[in-house]
């Protein structure tokens, strides 16, 4: 399981429960909290935008923060959107020397190539990608950095937003084949791997939350939550569909099967549990959506298996089924290759060296419900 943002006191403390478990709990590769500019977004307020963020003001706050993450034993480090550019290359820098991959959000107060040039190693959820490729992209990035300067004051959510807010129906409005074949072909050549979180991005034009295989896993989910998130859908079957999710969710299938065709590496994830998508549930549909944007079934099981094997360097011990690779298996009771959705007949997961059959699963998800 790869964790992308959150307290370091909160995931050290899942890991070693996860580690007591032993082989009934997911190996997790953490980042820690994400590391953001000044004001930061994630920052506790408001609310919806828990602190979860750690700032970095100057280049030496950002080489603080790796180091620590770095002797707490981080696998990853991911950057967020209100970083300057030195501070963000300074950031890089040192966790390339400390051997630790960067996903990032493009920063706002740069361009795409210059985020790739400084070495970042992924990107999450094609943010700030619909800005690159703009026609008007060099006008968009001025006026960022004007309004980051002007509203330097302002909460890092509101000033976000804001931004957001602004640039994207331009951006959106003006996208240009050949400036987005110059992005596109940027991230190919480096190899940044995109983790595009198309069940996000889609959710709010195709609303699968309101199928039942992916409603009825909201009861393994803490009460709490699980009757939020139903009080959630229920609203939402009643509120029309905004045309501005449907194009977003167009925009979004479409550029991941532009950066696939390009050979831009693509990897499964959910940013679980925003947007209705409950933890491993979630990911089959990640996949589905992947399918649905052109990779093959084949490809898209790479990835949620080699490619991010790949992403952290581990392709040779872990990622596909070969001797002398660690045997983390799930086998099914249909062809994936054949539908993809067949991902969801498991029938046996063998982790770690231990077997766990359909009975040994079904206990597990037993335990878990509230």
């Amino acid at each position: 399981m790869r964790d992308t943002g959150g307290l370091l006191s909160e995931i050290l403390l899942v890991q070693d429960i996860a580690k007591e478990r032993g082989p009934q709990a997911p190996e997790i590769y953490f980042a820690g909290p994400l590391i953001d500019g000044m004001p930061r977004v994630y920052d506790g307020t408001p609310a919806r935008f828990p602190n979860i963020s750690d700032g970095a003001s100057t280049p030496e706050d950002a080489e603080r923060i790796v180091d620590e993450l770095a002797a707490a034993g981080a696998s990853l480090i991911k950057s967020y959107e209100m970083l300057k550019p030195d501070v963000f290359r300074a950031l890089v820098a040192r966790a390339t020397e400390r051997e630790l991959p960067v996903t990032s959000h493009i920063p706002l107060s740069m361009d795409a190539e210059a985020v790739i040039a400084a070495g970042v190693k992924g990107m999450e959820h094609l943010r700030n990608i619909g800005l690159a490729c703009s026609n008007k992209a060099q006008m968009l990035l001025t006026e960022r950095q004007a309004m980051l300067r002007d509203g330097a004051k302002e909460e890092g959510s509101t000033l976000r937003s804001l931004i957001h807010a602004a640039q994207r129906p331009i951006a959106f409005g003006s996208q240009g084949p050949d400036r987005c074949s110059t992005v596109i072909g940027a991230l190919a050549t480096a190899q940044v791997f995109q983790t595009p979180t198309l069940a996000l991005n889609t959710r709010g034009a195709l609303r699968q939350f309101l199928e039942p295989r992916q409603r009825d896993p909201f009861q393994h989910l803490p009460a709490t939550v699980r009757d939020k998130w139903n009080a959630f859908a229920d609203a939402a079957a009643d509120t029309p569909i905004d045309p501005a999710y449907v194009a977003f969710a167009d925009w979004s299938l479409g550029m991941v099967g532009q950066l696939h065709e390009a050979g831009v590496p693509i990897m499964a994830g959910t940013d679980t549990p925003i947007g209705l998508l409950t933890p491993g549930f979630s990911l089959h549909l990640e996949m589905e959506m992947l399918v649905k944007a052109g990779l093959s079934p084949k490809e898209a099981l790479a990835s949620a298996t080699l490619r991010p094997a790949e992403f952290f360097g581990l392709e040779v011990k872990m990622g596909t089924i070969e001797a002398g690779k660690s045997s983390e298996l799930v086998l099914l009771t249909a062809n994936p290759l054949e539908d993809i959705a067949n991902t969801r007949t498991i029938d046996t997961v063998i982790t770690r060296g231990t077997v766990l059959d359909r009975t040994d699963l079904d206990a597990l998800l037993e335990s878990a419900a509230p």
